[in-house]
């Protein structure tokens, strides 16, 4: 099962989309190298939403207890538990679609 993203175009680095698919909120965006990431809008820690975080070396920053949660690999930095959700984003003819058929940890 997969949804449209949008445009490849319409992702630039730094920015971020929160998607709802499938009853989970996930954030796609790009980092500042060009790299696509989907993440779980959710901090392992207790819940809240990352989207508004700040972007710091790959990670973003939760806003409430400033947990680093890097978007590549899930990692929390000081913890190695209780990852976010990431999910695969795949490029087609200029589009960005999310699957949550692979989901990781």
């Amino acid at each position: 099962m997969e949804t449209l993203v949008g445009s490849r175009d319409d992702l630039y680095p730094t920015c971020r989309k929160l998607i709802e698919f499938n009853g989970e909120k996930v954030i796609v965006g790009m980092l500042r190298n060009g790299e696509l990431y989907a993440v779980a809008d959710a901090c392992p820690h207790h819940g809240a939403s990352i989207f508004m975080g700040a972007e710091v070396n790959n990670c973003l920053v939760c806003p409430w207890h400033f947990w680093h949660i890097d978007v590549r690999t899930g990692d929390v930095a000081g913890w190695g538990r209780n990852r976010p959700p990431r999910y695969e984003l795949t490029e087609r003819d200029g589009n960005v679609y999310l699957s949550m058929a692979n989901q990781f940890s």
